[in-house]
């Protein structure tokens, strides 16, 4: 019996590969989103039927039997979401990055080392075929010892983290820590998890920007006709 909190897309991607990886052996017993209407809709999508909360208290005040948790709501919300359930000793898989906060990100850690139950954080792409193969082939020794590593990840999706809430700075903090997480995982599994001491980033913004404001959407916008990234132009690319 697992709950999620936080049921956007990672939300229902983890429902997804639940069902398809363990079938009836887990069942989602309950959902934790303020944004309930949007939940229930996701659900039929989804043919799926179980309890909503608002909130991880009004949750676990309902539900004394819950084996394990999900936290995959927005980066900003791990810490709080973390200490609500802190006390359950459960297993926990949470959404990466964990907090773009440096002082929340140590917050989070310190609980991590105090916490009597698993902590699983969701650096789900160490399990890609690809990469566990070009490991096994690092340690086998067969392009000699590695002493330099670029990792390269091309996201076809990339037009989403200008839609939602991960365009909001106070929500995720940093959209370069958002996808180089993964980068400095796998970097960090080739080199058997020997942890890099310092890390530094530069970049540069060439495309997305403007001062149009973070409440505008496509649907709403005067200029989604002539915008290549708009939602109207991108849904015509698909159809053709």
């Amino acid at each position: 019996r697992r709950a999620i909190k936080g049921f956007g897309n990672r939300g229902m991607a983890y429902v997804r590969a639940c069902r398809e990886s363990l079938g009836e052996k887990i069942a989602i017993t309950a959902i934790v989103d303020p944004d309930v209407p949007g939940v229930s809709k996701r659900l039929e999508r989804l043919n799926l039927k179980t309890d909503i909360y608002s909130t991880i208290k009004e949750m676990l005040s309902k539900q004394k039997h819950v084996d394990g948790l999900i936290i995959s709501s927005p980066d900003n919300c791990h810490l709080e979401s973390f200490q609500a359930v802190a006390h359950l000793n459960k297993p926990i898989l949470v959404e990466k990055p964990l907090e773009g906060d440096r002082d929340k990100f140590y917050k989070l850690i310190n609980g991590f080392r105090q916490y009597q139950g698993q902590v699983l954080i969701g650096h789900c792409m160490r399990h890609a075929p690809v990469l566990k193969k070009a490991k096994a082939l690092i340690d086998r020794g067969w392009i000699g010892r590695v002493t330099s590593m670029r990792f390269v990840q091309n996201c076809h999706y990339g037009d989403v983290f200008f839609r939602g809430w991960h365009r909001r700075k106070e929500t995720i903090t940093s959209l370069f820590l958002e996808k180089a997480t993964h980068d400095l995982d796998i970097m960090h599994m080739m080199n058997d998890d020997n942890f890099a001491e310092s890390v530094f980033a530069f970049s540069k913004r060439y495309k997305y920007g403007g001062d149009k404001p973070s409440s505008l959407t496509c649907s709403g916008c005067a200029q989604q006709v002539e915008c290549p990234e708009s939602l109207l132009n991108l849904d015509r690319k698909s159809v053709v």
